[in-house]
């Protein structure tokens, strides 16, 4: 797969790319019954976002962030919002406690990452669609 991201490694969280790697690998393996061919560091701001092309199926997204047991409550309203047909990606693992961070998994959307200023009115009727779920 051709990925318009730029790998930086440097930038992995708590650990080089190889063992973080590994536990993504392991992730996917254990829980998703799919093996990685590739990652890809994609951003790091509130989270550190690595794009993961896997053998079986569509990409998929990990996220590790730091460890809050408030993520566990965020998962469950991601769960709920994809249920109820509201566009945002499925949520598959996690989140996962590892080495101090927190590991979740999804599938991955592609897509503009923030909408073009001249798409505000789809960006409201989302809002309106969000506050009405």
């Amino acid at each position: 797969m051709d990925s318009p991201f730029v790998e930086n490694w440097d930038q992995a969280p708590n650990a080089r790319g190889s063992e973080l790697e590994d536990i993504l690998g392991n992730l996917c393996r254990d829980y998703l019954s799919t093996s990685v061919s590739g990652t890809h560091f994609l951003a790091s701001h509130l989270s550190h976002v690595i794009l993961l092309e896997v053998t079986h199926g569509k990409p998929l997204v990990a996220k590790i962030r730091p460890y809050s047991h408030r993520l566990a409550g965020c998962a469950v309203v991601q769960k709920h919002l994809f249920a109820a047909g509201f566009p945002c990606p499925p949520l598959l693992l996690g989140p996962v406690a590892w080495n101090g961070d927190a590991i979740t998994i999804e599938e991955y959307l592609p897509g503009e990452t923030m909408p073009p200023r001249d798409k505000a009115g789809e960006v409201a009727g989302l809002f309106f669609r969000l506050l009405n779920l």
